[in-house]
């Protein structure tokens, strides 16, 4: 188990590098990422099996420092809901439905 920053403004999911190599994850790409400050990085990418609760998902998560960050390439595959004054999220598989996008 890893505990990782829920972040919905982040484009992938990052997991620390020791991490990978200690799983001995395979690297499938090299990008490059922009933190928050700015700066830029490549990293390498990883093949993965990300596990939320009961949903499971193939993902490509990113080798980065120290950071363990859930981003929405796994998120948005999933029903995520958020209780913020329990303090909780819940995920689920996807619903079968899909709703109309909104026009902008």
């Amino acid at each position: 188990m890893l505990p990782m920053l829920v972040d919905t403004g982040a484009d992938c999911t990052l997991v620390p590098a020791p991490i990978i190599r200690q799983l001995g994850l395979p690297q499938i790409d090299v990008i490059g990422v922009t933190g928050v400050g700015g700066g830029k990085r490549r990293a390498t990418v990883h093949a993965a099996t990300v596990e939320l609760g009961g949903f499971r998902v193939v993902a490509r998560v990113v080798a980065f420092a120290d950071e363990a960050i859930l981003g929405r390439d796994v998120l948005n595959q999933a029903i995520v809901t958020l209780d913020g004054p329990g303090r909780v999220i819940s995920v689920s598989g996807r619903s079968r439905l899909r709703r109309p996008r909104r026009s902008k």
